[in-house]
């Protein structure tokens, strides 16, 4: 009797603990580390940016693994009491503990490989990818596009913030023009086929449409191309511009990141102690960083912690973020993350150099 009620009291705790393990123990726990890890990326990047609005240098931790071990234990025991009338009275006791104990490794990003990839110019395909599937031409060229003809899309704001306005406003009246040839369905870009068939190259079409041959007129104006064509190829190649077709120069990922941190709020204490360059404008009054990536990206400063923020990072005695409810800074936020996933790639395959047993 004593085995049968202790094994009756083992099974029922095992049972109950059991529904913590195996597939039951995924469905409870993905969801979690799920949530965690986005939310920690998304505040990574978000820290970078802000470390390189303040000159500091960013760091990248990649995480590699996630082991988390599940521990079940469980115990027995009986009491009896003696009683001359009815006998021994057995009273069995069970218990158990249940403990899962995650260990985190993490990857310091660093060295040759990584910093070329963070350096070199984004893949163009991606750029032309994501306006083949719908994305708006104008938030793809204004964000990953650094140059087009002899339209400069503020490059000096793609490195450590610049002491003077840069030059932008034509290239953001080409882009908006183009965002609205797109929405009316007005511009195509696609690859042709050269006459010899050997080599295949991405065009740009221009549709005819009577309602905007005025807007049609003055992207081809902005960009220095022939009013009588439509088709023009892209080339990346500065030294032999031509009229008859479209050369770009794209970003990096650093210099994208440098150009984004641009958007970052400062608190007035921090400008008057010197601790970020005030870039101006040619009347020595301060530059709206605004003008230039205000439809792009935004990221508030305050004392306190934001209370709807997507993003939110501690730095310097003040909370930064991104407003939930600012879905165009989030879109951008978005793009900024899967840029960083192609183009940073994965480095060498190393040991880990940091492992977080928690």
């Amino acid at each position: 009797m004593k085995r049968l009620l202790l094994l009756g009291g083992l099974s029922i705790l095992l049972t109950g603990c059991g529904t913590s393990f195996g597939p039951n123990a995924l469905r409870k726990t993905h969801p979690g580390y799920n949530e965690a890890v986005t939310a920690s990326l998304n505040n990574e990047l978000l820290l970078n940016m802000v470390r390189m609005k303040y000159r500091d240098n960013p760091i990248f931790l990649e995480i590699t693994t996630i082991a988390a071990n599940q521990v079940l234990t469980g115990t027995g025991s009986f009491s009896a009491n003696a009683n001359s009338l009815k006998g021994e009275n057995y009273i069995p006791s069970v218990g158990g503990t249940y403990t899962q104990q995650p260990t985190i490794n993490y990857n310091v990003l660093r060295g040759k490989e990584f910093a070329g990839r963070m350096l070199a110019q984004i893949y163009d395909s991606i750029c032309y990818g994501l306006i083949q599937n719908g994305w708006n031409i104008e938030r793809i060229f204004n964000l990953y596009v650094d140059r087009i003809n002899n339209l400069e899309n503020a490059p000096t704001a793609c490195k450590p913030t610049p002491e003077k306005a840069p030059d932008y406003e034509k290239f953001h009246r080409l882009t908006a023009i183009l965002g609205e040839l797109q929405y009316k369905r007005l511009i195509e870009i696609d690859k042709k086929p050269d006459n010899n068939d050997i080599s295949v190259d991405m065009v740009f079409r221009f549709k005819p449409s009577a309602e905007m041959a005025d807007k049609i007129a003055e992207a081809k104006s902005l960009m220095g191309l022939r009013q009588d064509k439509n088709d023009f190829k892209f080339k990346n190649n500065f030294l032999e511009l031509k009229n008859n077709r479209i050369t770009i120069r794209f970003r990096s990922m650093m210099g994208i990141m440098f150009f984004l941190s641009q958007a970052i709020e400062i608190p007035s204490e921090h400008i008057e102690k010197g601790l970020v360059t005030v870039t101006k404008n040619a009347d020595g009054s301060p530059f709206n960083w605004d003008n230039a990536t205000g439809k792009l990206f935004k990221v508030y400063c305050d004392k306190k912690r934001p209370v709807d923020a997507f993003a939110w990072v501690r730095y310097h005695g003040y909370w930064y973020y991104i407003k939930d409810n600012d879905l165009h800074s989030k879109s951008t936020f978005h793009l900024l993350s899967e840029l960083f996933s192609v183009q940073a790639g994965r480095p060498t395959p190393r040991e880990p150099v940091l492992m977080l047993s928690i």
